[in-house]
């Protein structure tokens, strides 16, 4: 880190960090983070089966399903799923083609061997397997020709211009949660609509109520109520369930600032400074704010239908029951401990279970160790096999002063010029799908702080622009990275086919999400 130069503010900078809910001593250190040397992870060696991730017996697998039909029965669950994010991603390449400005029509697109132009030439080839195929043709139904006749006559530029520009149905900028993902026999549903599906068969307490929890973007939190207004009563009525379902969005507090290329506070071309959104490590005051008990974290695309969703609930069925399981097992070899403290088998079992069952290596103390475990936030999270996905995966990490213990990271984490630590990266078997459930409070059940267990240096730098500019921007640590790095973390193998996440709209022609023949 270099040394700290401090910085001069006016009074209109101070009344605008003043209305983000920010101070002046944040920005300094924001700054200094920005300006300094990155600070990488250090890697000791990927989280292996056996070694930091566990895989359960058919028995294990069978108790922790008991554990969680008692928990879920005493309502101590609830869903939590970050569903702010635009669609843009999902129609990069259709965006691509065409702004290309090369011809769209069926016949041209089957002679072109641009891989935009062949995704193109398949979302129409395959748009009556597609849920979006409804509200393109209503769209359609306004502005004749019918869908049918532009299909038949092979009009697929009309229709991609239809389905991404601003003056048609603009879906890149529509959030991914409102999209139609599947398609029913009764029609359409939407991500949203999914998530609050597999809640309902989820989190159902011996009431029959249901809790879950979206964050969303301000601008689309009544796009979502008018949803929910609109199918809440009949997923309360099919399941026999009271649904809460309830939204925050990402609090000003955590916008961060930028630098430009000289290294100064990035400012608007109005000479205003430039506070951008943090990242998704910003929601943790969201997730801190929901006082939970145990809540389970999924990103938004990672849903299927529901004559897929069996596994998918068997899995989170698991992870849940052994959390509480985990909690109950902390509780239990304290009294252990404190009622035998000289017992050697008693030492024996209880050091077996800190190795075994949570996977803390260290020669502290038994009485120590179960101590903090028992009082900071815990998660058991699914990984799945590693099969050349971008993004996060379970490692064993370092600490500055010595201590190793599991964690997800992230390639940016990584220092890319450190030979050995890409050598980790390139030899890890795993990987993280953001499918996990977190303990909120105590194991006896006392609120905790979450923002006391975050590494507040594990930041991400960002390059970006804005008003055509280069700016070096400052994310929160990651909600599943330095956000929980204080956390005690559980690896549990879980089948591949939990994973079907949604990342371009062709994803969902794929057999986690296509109906069924």
């Amino acid at each position: 880190m270099i040394k700290s130069r401090p910085l001069t503010l006016d009074a209109a900078d101070l009344a605008a960090i003043h209305a983000q809910q920010l101070s002046a001593e944040e920005i300094q250190r924001q700054r200094d983070l920005l300006a300094g040397q990155a600070t990488y992870r250090h890697l000791d060696r990927p989280a292996m089966l056996g070694d930091g991730i566990r895989q359960l017996s058919d028995s294990e697998s069978q108790q922790c399903l008991a554990d969680f039909r008692k928990a879920a029965l005493a309502g101590r669950y609830l869903s939590f799923v970050p569903a702010s994010g635009a669609a843009s991603r999902m129609f990069k390449t259709f965006m691509a083609a065409m702004n290309s400005k090369r011809p769209l029509d069926r016949k041209s697109l089957e002679l072109s061997t641009d891989p935009d132009d062949q995704d193109v030439l398949t979302m129409f080839r395959a748009i009556d397997q597609l849920a979006i195929r409804g509200v393109l043709a209503q769209s359609c139904q306004t502005a004749p020709p019918l869908l049918a006749e532009r299909l038949a006559l092979g009009d697929y530029a009309s229709l991609t211009r239809r389905l991404l520009e601003p003056a048609g149905l603009n879906l890149p900028a529509e959030p991914k949660g409102l999209l139609p993902f599947h398609l029913y026999p009764a029609g359409a549903r939407t991500a949203f609509e999914e998530h609050l599906h597999e809640a309902t068969a989820l989190l159902a307490d011996e009431d029959g109520a249901v809790s879950a929890h979206f964050t969303v973007s301000p601008q689309h939190q009544n796009a979502f109520s008018e949803t929910l207004d609109r199918v809440r009563a009949a997923i309360e009525q099919e399941n026999r369930i009271k649904l809460t379902v309830t939204f925050s969005t990402q609090s000003a507090a955590t916008d961060t600032i930028a630098l430009d290329s000289e290294d100064q506070l990035f400012r608007n071309d109005d000479g205003s400074l430039l506070f951008r959104p943090g990242g998704h490590g910003s929601l943790l005051r969201n997730l801190d704010e929901l006082d939970g008990d145990f809540v389970f974290i999924k990103n938004i695309d990672n849903i299927v239908p529901d004559d897929r969703r069996h596994l998918v609930l068997h899995w989170r069925q698991i992870l849940g029951g052994l959390l509480a399981q985990l909690q109950k097992g902390t509780l239990f070899w304290i009294e252990q401990l404190s009622t035998a403290p000289r017992d050697s088998s008693v030492r024996t079992q209880a050091a077996r279970f800190i190795q075994k069952e949570l996977g803390i290596r260290s020669e502290e103390p038994e009485e120590k160790l179960l101590t903090e475990v028992r009082d900071r936030p815990m998660r058991v999270c699914g990984v799945v096999a590693n099969t050349g996905d971008p993004g996060g995966g379970p490692f064993w990490v370092r600490s500055p002063d010595g201590a190793l213990s599991l964690q997800i990271v992230e390639t940016a984490e990584i220092d890319p010029e450190d030979i050995a630590q890409t050598r980790h990266l390139g030899t890890a078997t795993h990987f993280n799908p953001t499918d996990m459930v977190c303990a909120l409070r105590t194991a006896d059940g006392q609120p905790l702080d979450l923002a006391a267990f975050v590494d507040r240096d594990a930041v991400f730098v960002a390059q970006k622009s804005s008003e055509g500019r280069d700016l070096r921007a400052l994310e929160h640590p990651g909600l599943w990275n330095g956000s929980m790095a204080g956390w005690t973390t559980v690896f549990v193998e879980v089948p591949r086919e939990t994973f079907q996440p949604v990342k371009s709209l062709l994803d969902l022609l794929g057999t986690g999400h296509a109906p069924k023949a």
